[in-house]
């Protein structure tokens, strides 16, 4: 941090730096300065910072101006002079009415902890993209408290856009509200121009516009032993209060998913005549899922139990049959008869055979690695055969 005392020596320091914080405070040890130098430290490979103290020419302290070189190039803080808030202004202050976000710049939009953010796909290459943003920023100024927009380049991250429900068509735009997952489409079969995106903005304000879900069609017969849920139909079953539900978030391709499939089944054979207990699963690479769920890798098993939806519990143990029945009848908080497993004659003379081994070589230790698709000592669900989300 440097300490400046002149006016002009603040404006020479500014003129070189065109990120800049400046405060104006009283002193260099009470708990504003002390929060000013905490937010100084953390930031400082962000942007300079200058501390003004005690001047009779500054402004009432304390004061913070942000100076920069985008946007509206001097901002003035208004909030509570503590650490946190002022590390949340400071970021939010350095994010542009309309910049671009890419590999380099996501952290700092990250940091800033924005409530939503629109992203807007363009091919930088077209000679209208330069012209399209730039008559577009006047038009979001207006909601800069509202949501921010960043344009990317969908050249090289079309994925993204399929992420939030877009095809490859450009331009398109989404606002994204990290905290619950939920999205805003801007209409593909509609002509994206400065009047409509003008049109669509005011719709989101006034909070006259359908969030976007992606889902499968919710099935016309749902009556297998395995309920198939979607995006339109989760709330409806997994957070039915007076149902125990076990879920199995999916992917395709996932090869521990294929492995677990036919005892997913048997399992909710087991359960099938039990109504209060429903086993079900959802793809989650075509349905919308809360963040709130973290789901982070396939297969992920959730348990909802009835009356207790808001912390459902993950199932992290082996992915036998009977560890499965085990682990559902243990939890529920619905009462029912705890079901029984039938063995098959095989199993039966495994049984058998095995006794008579313990028998025959009694004091020796038979005791076997069960099949599970497990690693031992390697941490948590993630390691349990599970592949993990690729991160974009």
């Amino acid at each position: 941090m440097t300490i400046l005392d002149t006016s002009a020596a603040v404006d020479e320091f500014v003129a070189g730096n065109p990120l800049t914080a400046v405060a104006f405070l009283d002193n260099d040890h009470d708990d504003r300065w002390s929060a000013y130098n905490s937010v100084a430290l953390k930031k400082r490979h962000t942007l300079s910072f200058v501390a003004v103290l005690n001047a009779d020419w500054a402004p009432n302290s304390p004061a913070l101006v942000l100076h920069r070189n985008f946007d509206e190039q001097k901002v003035v803080y208004d909030g509570e002079f503590s650490t946190e808030p002022v590390a949340l202004w400071i970021s939010r202050s350095l994010i542009p009415t309309l910049g671009e976000i890419s590999v380099e710049t996501y952290p700092k939009y990250m940091a800033a902890d924005l409530n939503v953010l629109g992203y807007l796909f363009v091919d930088p290459n077209d000679a209208l993209t330069g012209t399209f943003l730039k008559d577009l920023e006047p038009i979001l100024v207006p909601y800069k408290n509202d949501f921010v927009v960043a344009w990317i380049n969908n050249n090289k991250y079309a994925q993204q856009a399929t992420r939030l429900g877009l095809s490859s068509k450009i331009p398109s735009l989404a606002l994204d509200i990290p905290e619950d997952g939920t999205r805003f489409v801007f209409p593909e079969d509609k002509p994206m121009t400065l009047e409509s995106l003008a049109e669509w903005f005011a719709k989101y304000k006034a909070g006259n516009l359908a969030p976007y879900v992606k889902s499968e069609a919710v099935p016309e017969s749902n009556d297998s032993p395995v309920t198939v849920v979607v995006a339109h139909s989760f709330k409806e079953i997994v957070y039915d209060a007076t149902k125990d539900v076990l879920v199995e978030f999916y992917a395709p391709w996932c090869g521990h998913c294929k492995n677990l499939a036919p005892i997913w089944e048997e399992l909710g054979a087991v359960f099938q005549d039990i109504p209060s207990v429903i086993i079900a699963k959802i793809d989650a690479t075509a349905n919308d899922v809360s963040p709130k769920l973290n789901i982070r890798g396939f297969p992920t098993i959730l348990y909802f139990p009835a009356n207790h939806k808001d912390s459902p519990l993950e199932y992290q143990g082996p992915r036998s049959l009977e560890d499965l029945v085990q682990f559902v009848t243990s939890h529920a908080n619905t009462e029912f008869e705890a079901p029984a497993l039938a063995k098959d004659e095989d199993e039966d003379e495994d049984e058998d055979e095995d006794e008579d081994e313990d028998e025959e070589d009694e004091g020796h230790d038979h005791n076997h690695d069960h099949d599970h698709d497990h690693d031992h000592g390697h941490g948590h669900a993630q390691d349990h055969g599970r592949h993990e989300k690729d991160e974009l």
